[in-house]
């Protein structure tokens, strides 16, 4: 069988069944961020979000402009920007699901579509987020008594999060392999390529590469890894690195024919710099991801 070219927000709503078109949700969405106090804004946009949205409309405009060189700085830095920060819209992912549980008894279809609302939002989030926070979602006891979704559909959410896990698991292992690979190789101070650790690195990578498709967190990764791999390659003024390090990189574009990882992929030969002191990952551990996870206190 294939594999899935479509992201897991996509998939989600597929799950749930839901083949909306509407983008209506983010100007609520920018009117919620805005005033994120507001009951009235917030049951404006958990209604959006209840009409048929369009899968990954917000994922998609976030993935457009965010830069190889950290993916959540326009985020934050560009005053253009009106859909906030992943802490900012999980603020309003906390406050939709603790509203849906404080309505329960007294406002039981309010509940619902604020429960359901919750989650779709989750599914809209960018990167490696909206499996992250669909998840902290459905590990609540009482999410699906209050979403009311038939439960093989929420069997299906929770299928695919346990395909993702999985992914994420082997993706870190990955990771832990290349890392020390390219560290080597920063580390080393000869003005020579080590041509052997290159070749075990762009392997690793290639292994890599099949686990980005649809998946634009991991698609992120390798292209800021070949951008400090080639940054390298131009400080030791080699050739045969540089003609390597092109030819997987044109191997990855082929392979997985999205337009996203193509500019990810350019960029990463169009902006040199100076060699990077180290690979730019840092590992957590689960306890430190939950504490980055963690709900943020609300206004009840």
């Amino acid at each position: 069988m294939a594999a899935r070219t479509d992201g897991f927000g996509i998939q989600v709503y597929e799950a749930l069944r839901i083949a909306g078109k509407s983008t209506t949700f983010l100007v609520e969405l920018e009117a919620s961020l805005a005033s994120p106090t507001d009951d009235a804004a917030l049951d404006r946009l958990a209604v959006a979000l209840s009409q048929s949205p369009q899968p990954e409309a917000l994922s998609n405009l976030i993935h457009a402009v965010s830069p190889l060189l950290g993916f959540y700085k326009h985020q934050r830095d560009d005053p253009n920007w009106k859909l906030g920060t992943y802490i900012a819209r999980r603020q309003l992912v906390d406050r939709l699901w603790k509203r849906a549980m404080a309505r329960s008894v007294e406002r039981p279809e309010a509940s619902r579509t604020d429960a359901r609302a919750a989650l779709l939002l989750a599914a809209q989030e960018a990167f490696q987020y909206a499996p992250a926070t669909v998840d902290f979602l459905l590990q609540q006891t009482n999410f699906d008594s209050l979403a009311q979704w038939p439960a093989e559909q929420l069997a299906g959410v929770r299928a695919l999060l346990a395909r993702e896990k999985t992914i994420a698991s082997t993706f870190i292992d990955h990771l832990t392999t290349v890392s020390p690979i390219l560290q080597s190789l920063l580390d080393d101070a000869s003005p020579a390529m080590d041509q052997a650790k290159l070749d075990a690195l762009l392997a690793k990578l290639d292994e890599l590469a099949p686990l980005a498709i649809g998946r634009p967190h991991i698609q992120w990764r390798i292209a800021n890894l070949a951008w400090r791999t080639m940054n390298l390659c131009l400080a030791k003024s080699d050739a045969q690195a540089r003609q390597k390090v092109h030819s997987s990189v044109a191997q990855w574009k082929a392979a997985l024919a999205d337009p996203q990882f193509d500019r990810w992929l350019d960029e990463a030969f169009s902006t040199p710099a100076p060699v990077s002191k180290g690979v730019g990952i840092k590992f957590q551990s689960a306890d430190d991801v939950k504490k980055r996870l963690r709900p943020a206190p609300v206004e009840p």
